[in-house]
């Protein structure tokens, strides 16, 4: 899933002093041939360089049909 985000738009959601918290979205295929929004949260944890998936969801309202 790493490599698939280099494309997205990535945005900082939020920093404290154990994390660095990012969200970025994608449209994926649906299997109705329609296209839905899929939203991933990462994190990196303080003192660490790479990046951990800790959540990720679909937004089935924001799709292109």
């Amino acid at each position: 899933m790493r490599e698939s985000v280099i494309d997205s738009k990535i945005i900082e959601k939020g920093v404290n002093k154990h994390v660095t918290r990012y969200e970025l979205t994608k449209y994926v295929d649906s299997l109705k041939g329609g296209r839905i929004k899929l939203v991933m949260v990462w994190q990196i944890d303080t003192g660490l360089k790479v990046p951990r998936l800790i959540s990720t969801y679909v937004k089935p309202k924001d799709k292109i049909k």
